[in-house]
Formats: structure tokens, C-alpha cells, sequence
């Protein structure tokens, strides 16, 4: 994420896995941690450095992956859970969570969620935050 894609309250971006355009709305919780980040063009979070080759990113990522999965795992450990909480997990828990939000919203509605409806859910998610 690089701050040239943050337009206002939200994060724009194409989706690697799937080419598409997505505007996504930086809730507050969101925003307060990244707002000490802050500066005009670069990284949103400045793990990765200047003048980086895709190759060398790529690698970069995938070690800061490995210590986020790290430190969640020490996370589910303190809280005696036996199953593990790599970064993939996180993103499915939250998207249970966002599911189970909006209870009589169907499968469909979710895969195409968009715009207002998203934001809302988004919103939701976050209110315990």
C-alpha cells in the first residue's frame, strides 16, 4: 500500500490476485494507525525500502509475513488457543466476522458488494475498535 493510492477516507488499488479495481474505505480505527505514517508518496508503513527491486519487495514481504505470522501465533498462544493465526486466517476471521455481521445479508450480496454497502459493513466490523 503506498499513500498515493489513499484518496481521502479511502485506499485504492487494483487487486493483484484478481486485476480489479478496489476502493476501499479506511475506517477511523484504520486510519489512527497508520496517521503516524504519514507522508505525501510511499509505502503507507515504511517496512520496505526505497529503490527495492520487485524481486527484493517480494522477499521483503514475504519476511515481514513470516514475523507477522510469528507474532500472531504468540498471540494465539497467550490466549491458550491451539489453533495457529497466520495472516491468511486473520483475513478469513474478519471476513467471517464482517459475514456475521449483517445477518440477513445473502452470498450473493457479499460477492458483490460495493460502494455504501461495503462501507457500512466495514463500519461494523470496526464499532468494538
Amino acid at each position: 500500500m503506498r499513500w498515493e493510492q489513499v484518496q481521502g477516507d479511502r485506499l485504492e488499488y487494483r487487486s493483484q490476485k484478481t486485476d480489479t479495481r478496489l476502493a476501499i474505505k479506511l475506517v477511523p480505527p484504520a486510519l489512527a494507525l497508520i496517521e503516524p505514517y504519514r507522508r505525501k508518496k510511499g509505502f503507507i508503513l515504511p517496512f520496505l525500502l526505497k529503490g527495492l527491486s520487485p524481486e527484493a519487495q517480494q522477499r521483503e514481504v514475504e519476511s515481514m509475513t513470516a514475523l507477522i505470522n510469528k507474532l500472531l501465533g504468540q498471540i494465539a498462544a497467550r490466549r491458550a488457543s491451539k489453533r495457529r493465526s497466520p495472516c491468511n486466517m486473520a483475513r478469513h476471521s474478519f471476513a467471517s466476522l464482517a459475514w456475521a455481521t449483517p445477518p440477513k445479508m445473502t452470498e450473493n450480496c457479499l460477492r458483490d458488494l460495493t460502494g455504501t454497502k461495503r462501507d457500512s459493513l466495514l463500519e461494523a466490523a470496526f464499532e468494538e475498535f
